[in-house]
């Protein structure tokens, strides 16, 4: 017996012994009438007191702070639904005041200089103790987003204005609805963001809005919004008073000297977008509901000091879109910034200079030799810190503040948000660059989402358009929804049609000679050798063809895996698809050589049809990782005895053309007419 085997022994016979023991205790107990033991029961993890009419399920310590703590009032607990009262992760969206002296000292913060027609949002009211004192304070142009409806007739009574004023919806989580919408075209944004206001960007603000933020995902729709220009890009500018937490203010006000995971992209397209302005502190325990302290074992260890202000004091900030944003940064340039920064940001330490020369090659020289960055800038002036390497206040915005001394060795890190932006002018004024593969990387990105959320519209046009299929010309197997139920009346047909030798004449002249590479294995990256990938060939099919004369490539970290950049008719027209004879899986988004398994179930492969829309699931003669050619099992992509004309070793591969298996010269000899017809004799 193994080691294992004997330890799974002891365990088992030592249940047994105390199983055994416990039968006899009882037994004797029993006999001697002894007083039965009393059931444990598990201790309740809050309790109530007197102060409560109801049983309400609150923790100990947030009832303990409420009765006991200067200025608290145990009594608005009665307020709260339980499911607020329980405490929650780190990653909550939404909170509520639960303090009247708190709510006060915010209502005097938003309803400052707020001029009397200007609309007010407050999200997530709750029971409503900011929305008294804010309408105390004459404030009549007002509306309310509460996600939680259980608060919908305690607001009703406290408002004295129309019940438009009170819309039930998670506003905190419009980047949900964007999501969502990007998949039906729906109008759930458009919904929620109806009645308010709309004004032109360089128009005074359209409105104010409270909101207490637990995560960066809304800010980050904030600067989604106006990279594209679109859903809250429509309303104008406007003026925001959010309570969020130390670390969530470091991720939008840290410098660069703040370090790698506080400084980080999204951080410079902030800054850069928004002015933002520490208003003041909010404790922590004034608001509900309560974080548990279990998930923050590992964020401790990133920003332990962030984590332990952030369980005492949240921080009131005011941040606003820049006015002369637009001055600055064009419009049509939003999403080429963005792009910018978020590839030369994935590493901190990523040089400059070597950067750049990937897109433009030799382009450094003229930042090395411009002498705007050559020369030591002369501006000096503290910077008022919060916490270690944080602005209170942001800085003007200014586009033509360049790095100091700038050479091979200065990375992305080392730049202040201006500075980036500075840089980036620079690069788009160049003349090589809208012929450079970032720009043909950029525009992939666009073209692939409208793809994906165009893809559903497609499959219902191709199932009405059926039979003008075999009509249309394909360049590369396009990406399907598989359906959930593929049909097998074809199989044994299909299954015939493989298992024939095709003519060595017509393959050897229609294939590319490329190495083999074993498919089997899952392939590390994407710029891979592999069978019937791009990376600078043109296709020998003429219909396959593009009309410019421009060949597949391949950025990295631009695609998914088995996936290339395919060009379009029109110049910076690129797509992400699957390599020729690969298909694409919805489920796990990815894609499949054609011949394997890919997704199917065990002894099946991927097949298609040349001119097909739909990849089906056929059987398989032989084990997983092998196909069935010229009446054996053979690997795919494999040197084979049966593949061999004129001393030189083929592989089983696929024909581009066809989709059916063939003998595939991967030699550096090309093979003629009269080689074949030798092999032959």
């Amino acid at each position: 017996m193994t080691g294992n085997s004997l330890h799974m022994s002891r365990n088992i016979f030592a249940r047994w012994r105390n199983i055994q023991t416990a039968l006899c205790r009882s037994t004797v107990n029993d006999a001697a009438t002894l007083k039965p033991k009393v059931t444990r029961v598990r201790k309740p993890k809050a309790t109530t007191t007197s102060t409560f009419s109801a049983d309400i399920a609150v923790p100990k310590d947030v009832l303990e702070y409420f009765q006991s703590a200067e200025g608290m009032d145990a009594s608005v607990l009665r307020l709260f639904p339980p499911s607020i009262l329980r405490k929650s992760s780190l990653n909550t969206e939404r909170f509520y005041i639960a303090n009247r002296e708190t709510a006060k000292q915010i209502a005097s913060f938003v309803t400052k200089d707020l001029p009397p027609d200007r609309l007010l949002v407050e999200v997530n009211p709750g029971p409503g103790l900011l929305t008294e004192h804010i309408m105390k304070r004459k404030v009549s142009n007002l509306r309310l987003y509460e996600t939680e409806a259980s608060f919908e007739s305690q607001l009703h009574s406290l408002l004295t204005m129309s019940k438009d004023v009170l819309r039930i919806g998670d506003f905190n989580g419009l980047w949900r609805l964007s999501y969502l919408d990007g998949f039906d075209n729906g109008r759930r944004v458009l919904k929620m963001l109806d009645g308010i206001p709309q004004r032109k960007w360089n128009d005074e603000v359209s409105f104010r809005l409270f909101s207490v933020v637990g995560t960066i995902k809304f800010l980050r729709y904030l600067m989604n919004s106006i990279t594209h220009q679109s859903e809250f890009y429509s309303l104008g500018r406007y003026e925001m008073f959010l309570v969020m937490s130390p670390l969530l203010y470091a991720q939008i006000s840290s410098t660069k000297t703040a370090g790698y995971k506080l400084y980080r992209g999204s951080t410079i397209v902030f800054q850069v977008y928004f002015e933002h302005e520490l208003l003041g502190k909010v404790p922590r325990k004034h608001l509900l509901p309560w974080c548990t302290s279990g998930g923050a074992k590992k964020v401790r260890t990133l920003h332990q000091k962030l984590i332990e202000d952030g369980a005492e004091e949240w921080y009131l900030v005011k941040i606003m879109p820049r006015r002369n944003l637009h001055d600055h940064l064009l419009p049509d340039n939003l999403g080429l910034f963005a792009s910018f920064v978020t590839q030369h940001y994935v590493s901190r330490r990523n040089r400059i200079i070597p950067s750049l020369e990937h897109w433009i090659p030799h382009c450094g020289a003229r930042l090395i030799l411009n002498s705007n960055y050559t020369r030591r800038s002369t501006k000096t002036g503290p910077v008022l810190n919060v916490l270690p390497s944080q602005l209170m206040k942001s800085m003007p915005l200014a586009s033509n503040d360049y790095a100091d001394n700038m050479n091979i060795y200065t990375e992305f890190g080392e730049l202040t948000p201006t500075q980036v932006l500075t840089l980036f002018n620079e690069f788009i004024n160049w003349s090589e660059f809208h012929q450079s593969p970032f720009m043909q990387a950029v525009e992939s990105q666009k073209h692939k989402q409208r793809l994906m959320r165009q893809l559903d519209d497609e499959d219902t046009i191709d199932e009405s358009n059926e039979q003008h299929a075999i009509a249309e010309k394909s360049i590369k197997v396009k990406k399907r929804i598989l359906p959930e139920q593929s049909t097998m009346t074809r199989s044994e047909r299909n299954f015939d049609t493989i298992t024939k030798v095709i003519c060595l004449g017509i393959l050897i002249a229609q294939c590319c000679s490329m190495p083999a590479s074993d498919v089997g294995a899952k392939p590390e990256s994407n710029n891979r050798t592999e069978l019937f990938a791009y990376p600078a060939e043109q296709s020998a099919i003429e219909s396959k063809q593009n009309a410019r004369n421009r060949t597949p490539i391949y950025i990295p970290k631009q695609c998914a895996e088995n996936e290339i950049l395919y060009p379009g008719d029109h110049e910076n027209d690129w797509v992400c698809d699957c390599k020729p004879t690969y298909v694409y899986h919805p489920q796990t988004k990815q894609c499949y050589q054609m011949y394997t398994r890919g997704y199917c179930p065990s002894r099946q492969i991927v097949y298609i049809e040349p001119n097909g829309k739909n990849p089906v699931c056929l059987p398989n003669q032989c084990q997983d990782g092998e196909v069935y050619f010229v009446n054996k099992c053979v690997e795919l992509n494999k040197e084979h005895d049966i593949c061999v004309l004129a001393n030189i070793k083929l592989v089983v591969g696929i024909n581009e053309d066809t989709h059916q298996l063939e003998c595939i010269n991967i030699s550096d000899v090309s093979l003629n007419r009269t080689m074949i017809k030798k092999s032959r004799d």
